[in-house]
């Protein structure tokens, strides 16, 4: 994976990124395919204008998309899709809150988020373990107060 880093100069560079890319699902390889089969048609189209940075989402002649116009466009595609208008990093959590929930281990979420390790993970998203556990008959059992109890003693 590489960074966009732009520069004062005007120039851009890309730096590599510390993190490895996580195992996407089959279904999802398959609409990046056609999305890059598209692009390629584009950059045919285009190839006089066509800037090449190698991106998955570049602007429509190549170049690195600026941070307001993507989210201008998030906004028009949330609205055009029906969607309330959220944070960009809003969806970052709200994968991570439903990876947890659905049992994908801490460990994995972590990688997927970047944590450097998973007390970064379980401390931002504790809340949602806790949900898991409280739902589970093992952690009902484990956890769930007894009506009338007070402690369980040692």
């Amino acid at each position: 994976m590489k960074s966009f880093q732009p520069h004062r100069t005007g120039d851009l560079s890309f730096t590599p990124s510390k993190l490895s890319a996580p195992l996407i699902h089959a279904d999802l390889v398959g609409l990046l395919r056609a999305h890059k089969a598209r692009q390629d048609a584009e950059k045919a189209e285009l190839e006089a204008f066509w800037a090449d940075f190698d991106l998955v989402f570049p602007t429509t002649v190549g170049t690195p998309m600026l941070s307001t116009n993507l989210l201008r466009q998030f906004k028009e595609d949330a609205t055009a899709a029906g969607l309330p208008i959220i944070r960009v990093h809003d969806m970052r959590d709200t994968a991570a809150s439903m990876m947890l929930a659905s049992g994908t281990p801490l460990t994995l979420v972590s990688e997927i988020l970047g944590h450097q390790d998973t007390s970064v993970t379980l401390k931002k998203y504790a809340h949602v373990l806790d949900q898991q556990r409280a739902a589970h008959p093992v952690g009902q059992a484990m956890y769930a107060r007894k009506a009338g109890s007070e402690s369980e003693s040692e």
